[in-house]
């Protein structure tokens, strides 16, 4: 993810390696996408890289895309700025003039040679009256520009990014990212990466900023074809929504629980509270009474650590997820919920 001037997530990208390969996937996430953060609610996807939580921009993609998400790298417009540097600088056609705040050019049009700060400024540039879009394919040429330009060697990219300083924060070691990017430079040198803007639809809110929601026919066959091994799937190989409401208050629980269901291959959908709190036992209602939903409905339970008596057929009807959990005071979260998972160099190994 790249920081804009707001502290926000100017242009994100989900990117997929596979250790040892030449090819990767890269599909770009525009920051206005709506996402529902398991304890804050619904935000702009750009906002959710502000919480406290290191592994909210994760684990929100996560929910989305039915992609499990296990990374983050996040690069500040100086951080960005190193990074174009330590390869020496990069190649790009630059669409249009890019402009400061107060109307002065920083970056004309053309094709040209950009170094660190110029690139940083066009990777995250967007005009007035541009869709999120536009600023998306900018920052996708000076990606895989900086990509390819990036050293073969791992250690000699360790390097590289040795020197980012407190620009660059990522949530595993460097010698893992380096590796990663490896993998991301042979495809982007190689010409096998394939790069994606994800499928969305503009939501009519009358503000001044579009606002999107996923295509979910379209993104579902987009994240099959570009992370194949990252879909959740259950024991059972199927994928499975499970609507999580805190049914007794305590703060942190919904987090708890996405994290074990997670785990275990179930695509979590934030319930938020549920309608009034009580001193009862976790349940775990399904569609119906059938075989197979009463078999999905002690999977849910063995991964929450509840007991199969938990499971019962759901009275009101939702159809929002296959399964509607309500914990009660009998769930026990995780020893630590927060930062269990985390996206921008995401590997679709992500």
């Amino acid at each position: 993810q790249l920081i804009g001037a707001e502290g926000t997530a100017a242009a994100s990208a989900l990117v997929g390696t596979t250790e040892g390969a030449t090819d990767a996937a890269l599909v770009l996430v525009p920051s206005r996408v709506v996402v529902d953060v398991i304890g804050s609610g619904n935000m702009p996807f750009g906002e959710a890289v502000t919480l406290a939580d290191r592994g909210a921009s994760a684990a929100a993609l996560t929910d989305l895309l039915s992609v499990r998400v296990t990374d983050e790298w996040v690069l500040t417009r100086q951080g960005f700025a190193a990074l174009v540097d330590g390869v020496g600088g990069v190649q790009v056609t630059v669409d249009t003039d890019v402009l400061a705040p107060d109307g002065k050019v920083v970056v004309p049009a053309g094709s040209q040679k950009l170094v660190g700060a110029a690139a940083s400024a066009y990777a995250s540039f967007l005009d007035d009256g541009e869709p999120e879009q536009t600023r998306l394919a900018r920052f996708d040429d000076v990606l895989t520009a900086v990509s390819a330009a990036l050293p073969a060697d791992s250690a000699a990219i360790a390097a590289v990014l040795g020197k980012l300083g407190t620009g660059s924060s990522a949530s595993v070691d460097a010698a893992t990212l380096a590796g990663r990017l490896q993998v991301l430079h042979a495809a982007a040198s190689g010409g096998t990466l394939v790069s994606d803007t994800l499928p969305v639809n503009e939501v009519a809110t009358g503000a001044a900023d579009a606002s999107y929601t996923i295509d979910a026919g379209q993104t579902a066959a987009m994240m099959k074809a570009r992370f194949p091994t990252a879909i959740l799937t259950d024991v059972a190989g199927q994928t499975v929504r499970v609507l999580v409401q805190n049914g007794v208050g305590t703060p942190g629980l919904g987090v708890g629980a996405r994290v074990k269901l997670v785990a275990k291959g179930f695509r979590v959908v934030d319930g938020g509270n549920a309608t009034a709190f009580r001193d009862i036992p976790t349940s775990v209602d399904v569609k119906d009474g059938s075989k197979e939903s009463l078999a999905l409905g002690r999977r849910v339970a063995t991964a929450l650590g509840v007991p199969a008596s938990s499971v019962g057929i759901a009275d009101n009807g939702q159809n929002v997820a296959e399964v509607l959990v309500i914990l009660g005071a009998d769930f026990v979260p995780p020893a630590e919920p927060v930062g269990a998972a985390s996206s921008a160099a995401p590997s679709a190994s992500p």
